[in-house]
């Protein structure tokens, strides 16, 4: 379970690397995309603030899993940044099919 929620966990940031990339943005630091991204299209309100700690989120646990010595995700806290991956793809998708290919 902890390999899916990695995989999701770039999941999320990778959907928001290919909204960006409409926008002729791209870049290989984390906090340049999530900056980017908030400042674009959070603050903005095009898209509500709650992916926006999706996204935050699931960047801490992942920088948290890599680079703090006794990290522990609980299995309640997999299946939740599961579902709010799945949740955050299927709106950065219907964001690109309204805005983007109208």
């Amino acid at each position: 379970m902890r390999k899916l929620f990695f995989k999701r966990s770039y999941a999320i940031f990778h959907a928001v690397r290919s909204l960006i990339a409409y926008y002729d943005f791209d870049s290989k630091k984390h906090s340049s995309i999530i900056s980017y991204f908030n400042k674009n299209f959070i603050k903005t309100e095009e898209i509500e603030k709650q992916y926006s700690k999706f996204l935050t989120k699931a960047f801490k646990i992942r920088n948290d899993s890599d680079y703090e010595d006794f990290f522990i995700i609980s299995k309640d806290e997999v299946k939740e940044q599961l579902k709010n991956a799945k949740e955050f793809i299927e709106r950065i998708e219907k964001y690109i099919q309204e805005n983007i290919y109208k």
